[in-house]
C-alpha cells in the first residue's frame, strides 16, 4: 500500500545531489522498525550526480546486514561501473501482446465491462509490452464507452472503433487501400485515401506508422509463412503481397516508410511531410530491384555486341580536306606553345590564347615561324597580335604567316573530336546499352552541362 515505515522510496530525478544521498547515509546506520529489513527504493537511479553516485559507493561496498537497496531506472548504460558491479540486475522485460490482450480480458470481465476482441488487441499493441501503459488506456477506453452507454448505469461496450477513434488509428481495410495504392503507383488514389483517413482524424504519423507495419507483416508472410492476421481477408492480402514483392522491395519500403515517418514527425506540416513521402514512395516502388536491374544488365552484356557506332578514327587529322595530298609540318607541340601565352594572364595574352585555341590552325610549325589559317567563319586580322604574344611568351621573335593549305584541326576541333569518339565507344559498350535498355527514355548527359547541384559523375560522362 506504500506506506510501511521500513520502506522508504526517493526519486532522484528531483534529489540528485549529495546532501540527498547524505541523508540515506546517516538513515542506514537504525535497525528496521517492524520488517526484517530497511528497505531503500530510489528511482530513476541514473539521474544522480557524479558525486552522489561516489557518496553512496562505500555504503554500497559494506551495507549493513539489514538494509536493502533497489535501483529502479530506464537508463542502466548510465550507471557508474563501479555500481553495477555491486549489483544484481533484473531486467523487466515487455510483456507479449497476447498475454497482455488475455489479460485485459480478464479485467473487463472482472469489471463488467464487454469490449470486442480487436479493441482489445490494439490496446495492448498500443501499450508496446508495459502493462502499466495498457492498463492507462484500457481505463480511457472504458470511459468513452460509459460516456456512449450514457453513464454507470447504462455501460457501453468497448468496440474496435471507439478504441480507433480514440488512439488515432485508421480501420485496417482503409490501411491496406492505402497499401495497395503505393504499390500500383496510382498517385491519385492514394492522395484521396491519405485524405480521408485524415478527415476521420488519424494523424498523418499514424498512417506511415500503419504502412511500415504491413511492410513488416508482408515481410513475415513471405519469411516465415506467418503474419498477424486477424481475419481471413488480411490472411490472404499478406499471402498476395508476400509473393508479388520480393526481399528487396520490401526492405528498400521499410527504408522508405522509416525515412517519411522521421520526416513527418518533425515538419510544420505533418499532412503535406506524409503525402510526399508517400509518393515518393510510390515512384520508388515502381523501379527496378537493384539487384534484378544488374542480373538482367550482365545478361545484356553477355549477348554478341552490335557494331560500334563510331564517330571516327582517334588521333589528330592532319589534312582539312578530303583530297590533301601531304600533312601538315609540326615540329613543336603546339599545345604546350598555347598554354605557355596563357600563363602571363594579361588580358591580351589570354585572348590571343582564346583565339589560338579555337580558330588556328597549324599548318607549320617551326621555332620562330608560324604558318596557319583560321576555321572557316573567323576573319580577324589578329597576325600582329598573334606575334606579340608568341614573343613575349618566349623571348623570341617569330614569323607569323598566314596561308592555306593543309592543317590540322583547331585544338578545339581535336577536343570535341576526341569528346564525340569517346561518347560513341561508350554508347556502344555492352553494359551501357543494356542500362539505357532498362530505364526508358533515360539520357547520358555531360557533366559540364549537369547543374551545380547534380551529384558529379566519377567519369567524363554521366
Amino acid at each position: 500500500e506504500g506506506r510501511h515505515i521500513d520502506v522508504i522510496e526517493m526519486d532522484a530525478a528531483s534529489n540528485t545531489g549529495v546532501d540527498d544521498v547524505r541523508e540515506i547515509i546517516e538513515g542506514v546506520r537504525y535497525a528496521a522498525v517492524s520488517a526484517r529489513f530497511k528497505v531503500y527504493i530510489i528511482d530513476e537511479v541514473h539521474m544522480l550526480s557524479r558525486n552522489a553516485f561516489n557518496a553512496l559507493l562505500k555504503t554500497l561496498e559494506e551495507p549493513p546486514p539489514h538494509v536493502k537497496f533497489l535501483f529502479a531506472t530506464t537508463e542502466v548504460e548510465k550507471l557508474p561501473v563501479t555500481v553495477l558491479s555491486r549489483c544484481q540486475r533484473f531486467d523487466l522485460r515487455r510483456i507479449h501482446a497476447e498475454m497482455l490482450e488475455a489479460h485485459f480480458a480478464e479485467i473487463c470481465r472482472m469489471e463488467g465491462v464487454t469490449a470486442e476482441g480487436e479493441a482489445l488487441a490494439m490496446i495492448a499493441a498500443a501499450a508496446e509490452g508495459s502493462v502499466r501503459d495498457g492498463l492507462s488506456i484500457l481505463d480511457q477506453a472504458i470511459s468513452h464507452a460509459d460516456l456512449a452507454g450514457g453513464g454507470d448505469d447504462d455501460r457501453g461496450d468497448i468496440t474496435a472503433s471507439q478504441v480507433r477513434e480514440m488512439l488515432g488509428l485508421a480501420d485496417k481495410t482503409m490501411q491496406r487501400r492505402l497499401f495497395g495504392a503505393v504499390l500500383a503507383g496510382d498517385g491519385t488514389t492514394l492522395l484521396g485515401e491519405v485524405a480521408g483517413q485524415y478527415a476521420l482524424g488519424i494523424e498523418p504519423a499514424a498512417m506511415l506508422r500503419a504502412q511500415m507495419e504491413l511492410v513488416h507483416q508482408v515481410t513475415l508472410a513471405q519469411v516465415s509463412g506467418t503474419a498477424d492476421a486477424r481475419s481471413a481477408e488480411e490472411r490472404e492480402a499478406f499471402a498476395g503481397w508476400a509473393s508479388a514483392l520480393n526481399a528487396g522491395q520490401l526492405h528498400r519500403l521499410w527504408q522508405l516508410l522509416m525515412k517519411g515517418y522521421d520526416e513527418v514527425r518533425g515538419a510544420p506540416d505533418p499532412l503535406m511531410a506524409a503525402q510526399m513521402a508517400l509518393l515518393r514512395v510510390t515512384h520508388a516502388a515502381q523501379l527496378p530491384d537493384p539487384g534484378a536491374l544488374i542480373k538482367r544488365m550482365e545478361e545484356l552484356a553477355s549477348r554478341p555486341a552490335a557494331t560500334p557506332m563510331m564517330g571516327g578514327e582517334a588521333g589528330l587529322v592532319a589534312g582539312s580536306g578530303a583530297g590533301a595530298a601531304a600533312p601538315a609540318t609540326i615540329a613543336m607541340d603546339w599545345q604546350k606553345l598555347v598554354d605557355q601565352v596563357e600563363k602571363p594572364s594579361a588580358p591580351g595574352q589570354l585572348r590571343a590564347a582564346q583565339i589560338m585555341r579555337d580558330w588556328v590552325q597549324v599548318i607549320a610549325l617551326r621555332p620562330g615561324v608560324l604558318e596557319y589559317q583560321f576555321v572557316p567563319g573567323f576573319n580577324e586580322d589578329v597576325g600582329p597580335a598573334l606575334r606579340d604574344a608568341l614573343e613575349r611568351a618566349t623571348g623570341q621573335s617569330w614569323e607569323v604567316i598566314r596561308t592555306s593549305g593543309d592543317a590540322a584541326p583547331s585544338l578545339r576541333e581535336q577536343a570535341e573530336s576526341r569528346a564525340a569518339e569517346d561518347m560513341a565507344a561508350m554508347i556502344s559498350d555492352p553494359l551501357v546499352i543494356a542500362a539505357l535498355a532498362a530505364f526508358p527514355g533515360a539520357e547520358i548527359i555531360d557533366e559540364a552541362s549537369a547543374p551545380d547541384y547534380a551529384p558529379k559523375p566519377r567519369s567524363k560522362h554521366a
